[in-house]
């Protein structure tokens, strides 16, 4: 049975809803401050609210900006506000490698600094779907990197490469 006061820690009741409107609230104000003022370096930050870093009391050497970042890594509201308006670049960057086979062959067909360029069309009068690597246009069925097949795309991956 949950009892009243885990009901306020959970936010399901109205005084619970209130207090963990404004903690989010808080540590979204203390993440997007540091945010902004540490522009050249943010790295160590999104390792942190990734849960990939410890936080202890050394890591930034600021308590409040330590609970934010716990408060930020542990909130389903919270994450999603990181993915709208935090680094939404970063989401949309992972969302898009998500429909590759591989990191590697998501930087050769997405990336503009790719060693090795891999493009998407349809090829000849039948509109055969193929996958080439660049410049030279040899025809590739298995992903070099990885070894994967070719011929399963996924369906946002078809039609972001028809257009390239």
């Amino acid at each position: 049975m949950t009892s009243s006061k885990d009901k306020q820690l959970m936010g399901t009741e109205p005084s619970g809803a209130i207090q963990a409107a404004h903690a989010c609230a808080a540590s979204r104000s203390a993440i997007k401050t540091f945010w902004n003022a540490n522009q050249g370096d943010r790295t160590a930050l999104s390792l942190a609210l990734d849960d990939c870093l410890d936080v202890d009391s050394s890591l930034f050497g600021d308590t409040k900006l330590n609970a934010a970042i716990e408060h930020i890594s542990q909130c389903s509201a919270c994450l999603e506000w990181r993915k709208s308006e935090l680094e939404p670049e970063r989401y949309e960057w992972i969302r898009m490698s998500q429909a590759y086979c591989c990191t590697e062959m998501f930087h050769a067909v997405q990336g503009a600094d790719a060693g090795l360029a891999i493009r998407f069309g349809l090829a000849g009068p039948e509109s055969l779907p193929c996958w080439w690597v660049e410049p030279s246009k040899t025809v590739i069925r298995h992903c070099p990197w990885c070894g994967s097949s070719l011929t399963q795309m996924h369906p946002d991956l078809t039609a972001a490469t028809r257009s390239a």
